[in-house]
Parts: C-alpha cells; sequence; structure tokens
C-alpha cells in the first residue's frame, strides 16, 4: 500500500518536489521493499520484511558500482525492478537514494563482506570456491574504489583506520607448504592490518596473506 501511495506521489511529482516539508516527512518513512533475484533471472518483492528507507540504497543506475556490487546480495543496496523507471528516479533522488559510495556507505559494504566471510568460515561444508566467491566481492569493490578519483574523495586517515580493521581484503592465503618450498595459496578475505604486498610476500608466506597487484 506504501509503495503504490508513492508511486502516485512520483508520477506527479513535479507539483510537490518544492515542497521541503513534505520531502522531510517522505525520507523517514521506510517504504522500500526486500526483494531477492532468482537464478534463472526472475526476480521477487519480500512484502513481509521490513521496508527500507531509499537513503539506504544505490542508484541502479550507476553501472559501475552496480557492478562491483553484483552477486546475490545486490538486492540488499539496490531498489527493485519495479522503482526503476523514470518517474521513479527523480522521486527517489529527492529522497536521499545515493548515488555513489560515501564513506558510510563503503564502510556498509565492506562490513557485510567481512560478515559473509565469517559465516563461510564457520560453515563446515564450505570450499575453496566459496571463500574464492567471497574474496571476488572484496576485489571488484576494491578496484571500483581505485578508479577515478575516488581514493582521493572518499579516504582519509579516520576512514582508512576503522577499514584497516575490516576483513574485506583478498588475498592469497598461504594454506600448505610442500616438500621443495612450493606453497599452497588460496582465496581468503583478511584485514589490511594482516596483509602484505606480492613484492614481500616470498619472505613472509608462513606468516602473513598476500595482496595481489591489481588492488594494491
Amino acid at each position: 500500500e506504501r509503495v503504490n501511495t508513492m508511486q502516485a506521489l512520483a508520477s506527479k511529482w513535479g507539483n510537490y518536489s518544492d515542497d521541503t516539508e513534505l520531502i522531510d516527512a517522505l525520507k523517514a518513512i521506510p517504504f522500500v521493499p526486500q526483494w531477492k533475484q532468482e537464478l534463472n533471472g526472475y526476480w521477487e518483492c519480500n512484502w513481509e520484511a521490513e521496508a527500507r528507507l531509499p537513503s539506504s540504497l544505490f542508484n541502479w543506475q550507476n553501472i559501475g558500482l552496480m557492478s562491483a556490487l553484483q552477486g546475490t546480495n545486490l538486492p540488499a543496496y539496490t531498489v527493485p525492478p519495479l522503482m526503476r523507471s523514470a518517474e521513479w528516479s527523480g522521486f527517489l533522488s529527492t529522497l536521499g537514494l545515493q548515488n555513489d559510495l560515501d564513506k558510510e556507505g563503503f564502510i556498509r559494504v565492506v562490513s557485510d563482506i567481512e560478515k559473509a566471510g565469517v559465516e563461510i568460515e564457520n560453515n563446515n561444508e564450505s570450499n575453496a570456491v566459496d571463500h574464492a566467491a567471497i574474496a571476488m566481492r572484496g576485489r571488484r569493490v576494491l578496484r571500483y574504489i581505485k578508479e577515478g578519483d575516488r581514493l582521493s574523495s572518499l579516504f582519509d586517515h579516520e576512514l582508512a583506520k576503522r577499514t584497516g580493521k575490516i576483513a574485506f581484503v583478498p588475498v592469497n592465503y598461504p594454506v600448505k607448504v610442500e616438500n621443495g618450498g612450493f606453497v599452497e595459496y588460496e582465496s581468503r578475505v583478511v584485514s589490511f592490518e594482516k596483509t602484505m604486498s606480492s613484492s614481500n610476500g616470498t619472505l613472509a608466506f608462513t606468516v602473513l596473506p598476500v595482496v595481489e597487484d591489481d588492488i594494491i
């Protein structure tokens, strides 16, 4: 019902877009339904789950960010397809839909990766493929941040200090050393403070996991 009401507003938003009091009131109303994407391409909303604020979600029109967040977890960060029309776009943007990652958005995304990594680590049935999937999530986000001017605009000392302790960094993790010194690695996620660059990896493979060059 809330979605229908908001859709009616969105279709006539040009009549109300200058009403700051209405905008402030609408910003506080969670109405965006949670949804999930099926493997066959179909999607569905979960109307029973707690609705979300537009300001907690990212703009689906940012193709680069959507690529960085791709996967089964993408619906957690976006509005469902039924709310992606032109009339919805301006309405949701006015209510705070995020066009890109800000500091808190970045913390949220990488913390979700850390949480998923812990769940995989604690699952006795998980395997190297599961760990690699989580590591790929971290790699895509870091590559996205590395592009353009996002590093300088997003990171400061405080954010670096906070993210340095979050386990979302994809690494080659040493899991076995065989005769002759051959080291077997697997993909994992760890925090930055527990890593070493690949140029020094051979000196510390028994102690620290190695960060790949493409995200340094």
